[in-house]
């Protein structure tokens, strides 16, 4: 069988390949749009589930956890300077309320102070903001009663930003010098390469 050739066109010049291809995609677009529930699942949904996933798994400030104080005659002294600690809110109650406070989550420490300066506290183990809690309202305690740190210590702060942000921001300090907001320097890390505003890796 001799094999078909195109046709001439409306305009008079000779159909090709080319042509007959472009006809084919174009009809082949046309049957997609005109369905709506494949424009929907191809393109509207990848969209609002990355917009879904991103706001869900969003990077977040470390969190302020709320820890109860029972009342007594050194509860006043233990609030003040709970209150005056970062990333802690503390709340004097009776017993009764903080124990109903620790069990429903909405507190994630208790504390009872004890005759003669000793504190006591009752955590859920299994709870991390429990764990983490008790971490720092005893620090906040030792070093209110005068404990001092024989260790000297800093903090490198590693931010973890998306890769085009990383590579173009690599670029340009790598050439022009990089500062950054609080005058420390910060460390970026991404999945290929680790940077930082020194220029060294």
């Amino acid at each position: 069988m001799s094999e078909a050739r195109p046709g001439p066109r409306d305009d008079g010049r000779e159909s090709t390949r080319l042509d007959a291809f472009l006809a084919m995609c174009l009809a082949r677009f046309r049957e997609f749009y005109r369905e709506s529930e494949v424009v929907f699942w191809s393109f509207v949904f990848p969209i609002v589930l990355s917009v879904g996933l991103g706001i869900a798994f969003r990077n977040r400030p470390a969190e302020t956890l709320p820890v109860a104080v029972v009342a007594g005659p050194d509860s006043a002294r233990v609030v003040t300077v709970l209150s005056g600690t970062p990333l802690l809110r503390a709340a004097a109650m009776d017993a009764e309320a903080a124990a109903g406070a620790l069990r429903l989550g909405r507190v994630a420490l208790v504390l009872v102070p004890r005759p003669g300066g000793g504190v006591e506290y009752r955590l859920d183990p299994s709870r991390s903001e429990s764990v983490v809690a008790r971490a720092r309202v005893d620090d906040a305690l030792q070093r209110a009663a005068g404990r001092r740190d024989p260790l000297s210590t800093s903090v490198a702060e590693v931010v973890t930003l998306p890769l085009p942000w990383t590579l173009k921001t690599s670029f340009r300090c790598r050439w022009t010098g990089c500062e950054t907001p609080s005058g420390r320097e910060r460390t970026v890390v991404s999945g290929l390469r680790r940077w930082s505003p020194t220029g060294r890796s």
